[in-house]
């Protein structure tokens, strides 16, 4: 027959399990105790921020008994930019125990690894030191490599250059000298088609016959357009009276005559005298334009390009 347990009986029972739990744990601590670390060495020796290193720790287990252990889940996690520790194992090197770390540094400069507990041993916070891409280089600004020249390249060059400045040269010595040359061949051939063209209007007039007003316009406007060709000044706005008055050397032979048909073009298309000679006026320009071209003759002599007109 069972006997009902008292107030009494129910403390003995807790103050029993309380006891059964500070053993436990007391078991727990002693069955991870510190080491004395020996000596630490990387593999490889100089590592490069995420390339794969480990840490091997030479280190002395105090009398502590322990085991050849590997554990690569449930490892402390990487604090911010810190190592990443793929796995952690205790194996036997040349007979002595040693504790090797395998990790990944992402930054680099100094570093460190958590304290870490595997095969019943505790161990301590490890420092580590990841080189940097940068460091044992040059960081100055680096310098132009001398440029790659071609064999004979300066002296083409220079041929090149010096050709162009004497073409450049010859140029513009060419146009200055020509220049004159070419204003006068110019004017030769002005002067040679306002000729032409006003002894077609001549001709023209001598072949259609008659002295109505309009056979005087063209008669009249031909004039004009000879006599600016060749006096160099506009004949188009000058009335009859303002030509007379044209001084005598602007044309051979003076723009009195030239004048004179103006004169008896605008009597018979102004003021009504179809009276006016017309073949009287035609004679008198093919005249004027012998008088002209042969005081022009005589007056240039040659052109500046040494052409005759």
């Amino acid at each position: 027959m069972t006997r009902p347990v008292g107030r009494s009986g129910r403390r003995s029972h807790i103050r029993a399990a309380w006891i059964a739990c500070v053993a436990l744990a007391s078991m727990t601590v002693s069955a991870t105790a510190d080491v004395r670390v020996l000596g630490v060495d990387f593999e490889p020796a100089s590592f490069l921020p995420g390339d794969p290193a480990s840490a091997v720790v030479r280190f002395d287990p105090m009398g502590v008994p322990w085991i050849e252990d590997e554990v690569s889940s449930g490892l402390p996690a990487p604090e911010s930019d810190g190592p990443v520790i793929a796995s952690v194992r205790i194996e036997r090197r040349s007979g002595a125990p040693a504790l090797v770390v395998s990790f990944t540094a992402w930054k680099p400069g100094p570093g460190r690894l958590p304290p870490l507990s595997v095969g019943g041993l505790s161990f301590p916070p490890l420092l580590f030191e990841a080189s940097s891409a940068l460091s044992g280089g040059d960081r100055s600004a680096p310098s132009p490599l001398p440029q790659l020249e071609p064999p004979g390249l300066r002296r083409r060059v220079y041929l090149t250059v010096g050709s162009m400045l004497i073409l450049l040269l010859a140029s513009i010595l060419a146009v200055t000298r020509l220049r004159p040359w070419l204003t006068g061949l110019a004017g030769l051939w002005e002067r040679a088609v306002a000729r032409r063209r006003f002894e077609s209007v001549l001709e023209y007039l001598e072949k259609t016959g008659g002295g109505g007003p309009d056979a005087w316009a063209v008669l009249c406007g031909a004039l004009r357009r000879y006599a600016g060709a060749k006096s160099g000044l506009d004949w188009s706005p000058l009335t009859a009276s303002e030509a007379a008055r044209l001084p005598a050397t602007c044309l051979p032979g003076g723009a009195r005559p030239l004048a004179d048909v103006l004169a008896a073009g605008d009597r018979v298309r102004f003021a009504g005298r179809p009276d006016e000679d017309l073949g009287a006026a035609l004679a008198t320009a093919r005249a004027v334009v012998e008088r002209v071209e042969s005081g022009v003759d005589k007056a240039r002599g040659q052109t500046p390009g040494g052409l005759t007109p």
